[in-house]
């Protein structure tokens, strides 16, 4: 950091003291260029705020209206026990931007010296079909909670996206609703946690902050036809042609390939929620012109809090774009030039748990620090505590998401699962990563019987519909409407229900749906148990839907191990807030709340071996039948491999044959018109 300022030297530490030398003087000017962000005017270190309480400072002041002063600093070994942060701060008095600058974190010390007395974390959780807002305490206790829905586009289908001016003002209604209902005020805070759902994608203007198009959802797929294109052209025909470099196969669902969409298409992608507003720059034009800004909605987030002076991201979400190498945790110069995307447009990568900025000016959390980044499901694995090798938690919301901690090397698939980030705690801390796999359809099939077929009445009655039978009368559901995801990876997977009677009822068809769910849980838990070489003794559950006790019962029995749900299931909010409480001192790893069984509900095995054998036997039947229904990308590259071999062909052979015809027949018939 300290590098990024001119004029800063710092002379290290010596003597085993925390003392150093800072020495700046930034003479007047007119703008200054930090990185990718633009200071306004003039640069200064420190605040009076900050710099005023540590020994050895002085403050000569302003000269010539421009902010340049000299900071001496030297902190002696009688003062050895004082720890303090120093801060950059660059813009002016009414427009600044804080960037940490050095940090010695030697405990809760300095940060109780700094007055950072809130004893409070906020949690934005920004989800895929609605926003919350959870206040926590000093003791992990959830104090308040707030959410607002917000609608999903679908113009066409398969494509799902948002606006994300809609989804922002979603996560400022939850943050003035929590607020308001606990009466706190932004001091009572020590930091912000977000976790947010990954892979969806944003494109927006970095010198109006106005988005350049709607978000692009994960579960999108659209881009299926660029995707075609790629695998035909640049991959050789072969998904995990990137696996070994960023842990993921060639996917519609990553946020790489939806930003090489936006780079093509972007003319005809409308904003508003299909109001039919048009923004007036293309999202390619304005990367030509050095003003776009791509970021998952954490960045976008951010961006919005800080007044538009900070764009990062965590490095777990930085894992599920493509573009990071997942070795070294940065962005990847083959990556990011295999897809087209320049680097100056993404946002800055750091840990999870470490100050990104604070909010700014005027807004009800103003001087709050962001502190704690994690993508959704990475959070909810937080939440739950695994933090050892070999723990696994599945997270059952709009989708299915289960992970399993690895430790500190990444694992490398071969069962069709995804190697990611799992979480960083601290830039200096070595990272830990995760297998994954991923169901597209979990909640939002249920949404589906609810909204569209009419068969379910609301949430609440799932128990109630799926108890009317005890079993699904041999029906069986398999919800790939838009392809089957970890480990099939089958975009040519289509929705079948298959086993179907007279004798079948709406609650068998409701209760197909939850087993299906577990079903495609159950295929990802033997895949993960196979690539690590570890057996899964149990696995923690959160997420809204596991508020159904017949659904947990369902795993649990084809699984054959332990499920284990918490009193409280909100963990990737949770998740969050500990990785804000770990950077700003509130919290300490050594005393998670998760630990703690009071209140948990453990589900376990009812049938036999035999019984969960044959039904996954039958489960496997299904899903073969519900593939090859829309074309397969493999299928489409090899006709087009096949297409340029036969026009190839034909323009090496025919054309010259028919060439030739042509002019033996003009030439025929001149002589014989001549002739005659």
């Amino acid at each position: 950091m300290l590098e990024r300022v001119p004029g800063v030297e710092l002379h290290g530490l010596h003597g085993g003291v925390f003392s150093f030398f800072v020495r700046t003087f930034i003479a007047e000017i007119s703008e200054l260029s930090i990185g990718t962000t633009y200071a306004k005017k003039i640069a200064y270190i420190g605040t009076y705020h900050i710099l005023g309480r540590v020994p050895g400072v002085e403050l000569p002041g302003l000269h010539g209206g421009v902010f340049s002063f000299f900071v001496r600093t030297f902190i002696t070994e009688k003062s050895a026990n004082v720890r303090y942060p120093f801060y950059c701060v660059m813009g002016t008095q009414e427009d600044f931007r804080v960037l940490i600058v050095d940090q010695y974190s030697g405990g809760r010390d300095w940060h109780n010296s700094l007055e950072m007395t809130g004893r409070h974390i906020i949690a934005i959780d920004q989800g895929t079909s609605s926003s919350r807002c959870i206040i926590y305490d000093e003791k992990q206790k959830k104090v308040a909670s707030k959410s607002h829905e917000f609608p999903s586009i679908h113009l066409h289908p398969g494509w799902t996206e948002q606006d994300p001016e809609v989804i922002m003002s979603s996560v400022e209604q939850c943050i003035r609703d929590v607020m308001s209902q606990t009466g706190l005020k932004s001091e009572d805070f020590r930091g912000i946690g977000i976790t947010n759902q990954r892979e969806t994608t944003i494109a927006w203007d970095r010198h109006t902050g106005q988005p350049l198009s709607n978000a692009i959802v994960w579960l999108d797929a659209r881009n299926a036809a660029l995707l075609e294109r790629i695998l035909a052209e640049d991959a050789k025909g072969d998904r995990d042609f990137l696996r070994a470099k960023c842990g993921l196969p060639l996917s519609t669902y990553f946020s790489a390939v939806k930003i090489r969409w936006l780079l093509e298409n972007s003319p005809a992608v409308s904003c508003g929620g299909g109001t039919g507003r048009l923004n007036a720059f293309e999202v390619a034009e304005a990367v030509r012109q050095g003003r776009c800004c791509f970021g998952t909605v954490d960045s976008w987030i951010i961006w919005n809090l800080t007044g538009g002076t900070i764009h990062a991201t965590d490095v777990t979400n930085a894992s599920r774009t493509m573009l990071m190498d997942i070795n070294s945790c940065k962005w990847d110069d083959y990556l990011c030039n295999f897809f087209g995307i320049p680097k100056e447009t993404l946002p800055e990568i750091r840990s999870s748990a470490e100050v990104f900025g604070t909010v700014r000016a005027g807004h009800v959390l103003e001087g709050v620090k962001i502190a704690g980044v994690l993508g959704d499901q990475q959070a909810a694995l937080v939440g739950q505590s695994c933090l050892s090798p070999g723990d696994a938690k599945n997270t059952y919301g709009t989708g299915c998401f289960m992970l399993f901690n690895t430790g500190n090397k990444p694992v490398q698939s071969t069962c069709g699962l995804l190697t990611t980030v799992a979480y960083q705690f601290g830039p200096s801390s070595k990272p830990a990563y995760a297998l994954e796999g991923s169901v597209a359809v979990a909640g939002v099939g249920l949404k589906w019987l609810r909204d569209r077929l009419g068969v379910l009445r609301s949430f609440e009655d799932i128990d109630a519909e799926a108890s009317k039978t005890d079993t699904t009368g041999d029906v069986y559901f398999v919800p790939a409407f838009s392809g089957l995801f970890a480990p099939y990876w089958r975009e040519d997977a289509r929705g079948t229900i298959v086993g179907m009677t007279q004798y079948t009822e709406s609650c068998h068809v409701i209760r197909a749906l939850l087993e299906a769910i577990c079903f495609q849980t159950r295929v990802i838990a033997d895949a993960m148990q196979k690539d690590s070489g570890q057996k899964l003794r149990q696995l923690r559950v959160d997420g809204g839907l596991t508020n159904s006790r017949v659904l947990l019962q369902i795993q649990s029995d084809l699984l054959g191990i332990p499920v284990v749900k918490p009193d409280d299931v909100e963990a990737t909010a949770f998740g969050s807030a500990f990785a804000a409480g770990i950077s700003t001192g509130l919290y300490t790893l050594n005393d998670t709340s998760v630990e703690d069984d009071t209140g948990k509900e453990v589900y376990h095995n009812k049938i036999t071996d035999r019984e969960r054998k044959e039904r996954m036997d039958k489960w496997d039947k299904a899903v073969e039948r519900s593939l090859d229904w829309a074309p397969r990308t493999t299928d489409i590259v090899e006709e087009k491999k096949q297409e340029r071999t036969v026009f190839g062909y034909i323009r090496e052979h025919a054309v010259p044959v028919v060439v030739t015809a042509l002019l033996t027949t003009g030439v025929f018939h001149y002589v014989y018109y001549r002739n005659k």
